[in-house]
């Protein structure tokens, strides 16, 4: 099912690559389209988690997630202007809760939503948004509905603005579409490229105009 949202996904990305540009680069309001990348790539991430994880599944995931995010965080902050973990490390951390919840852990779930949300991006925000999203794709129920939307009022409290609610009509609408390119696992791929070539691109311009 998730290969129906691949035009969503590239939709995040560009979203996401204009943001971060915006940080050097006069955009204008295009800048604010970064708001649509988080919910749509944190609604993804949740939706691929409708199974139970596994001990197994946990570590492989985590691997793949804090590697990532490792090699991120190296030029991140070039980038993104944030000392905060990037948000890699917030779905890793989005990760763990849930195993947690799954096993009936909910205070060690609890008190991990509480200290990782001081390290990361999003703060306590993404993580509670990815776990609302998590739950509404497992039930949907009254309350399941209700902790999404507050985790999206939340998300557009922090933002100061409501772009992020965009993120669900793109999903929508690539839920319609013809699937495009498919890249597996494309936010751990690009997410550290797309930092990677931004720092390059921006190093070299001050080099030569300075």
């Amino acid at each position: 099912m998730l290969k129906r949202f691949e035009l969503a996904k590239w939709v995040a990305f560009a979203a996401m690559l204009i943001d971060h540009a915006s940080n050097f680069y006069d955009v204008g309001l295009l800048s604010f389209l970064g708001r649509v990348s988080f919910p749509i790539f944190g609604l993804l991430f949740s939706m691929g988690l409708s199974k139970k994880i596994t001990i197994d599944k946990l570590r492989s995931s985590l691997l793949l997630y804090v590697s990532a995010g490792i090699v991120a965080q190296l030029v991140s902050p070039l980038v993104t202007h944030s000392l905060f973990g990037n948000v890699l490390f917030l779905f890793s951390i989005a990760l763990i809760v849930i195993y947690l919840i799954q096993n009936d852990y909910f205070f060690s779930a609890f008190v991990c939503v509480v200290l990782g949300g001081f390290l990361v991006e999003y703060w306590w925000f993404g993580i509670c948004y990815v776990v609302a999203s998590w739950w509404l794709c497992l039930k949907i129920n009254r309350s399941s509905v209700i902790l999404f939307a507050l985790s999206c009022g939340a998300l557009c409290a922090l933002n100061g603005n409501g772009w992020a609610l965009l993120s669900f009509p793109v999903l929508c609408l690539s839920w319609w579409c013809r699937p495009v390119i498919h890249i597996k696992r494309l936010l751990l791929v690009l997410y550290p490229i797309h930092l990677a070539v931004l720092s390059v691109v921006v190093s070299t311009v001050s080099i030569v105009t300075s």
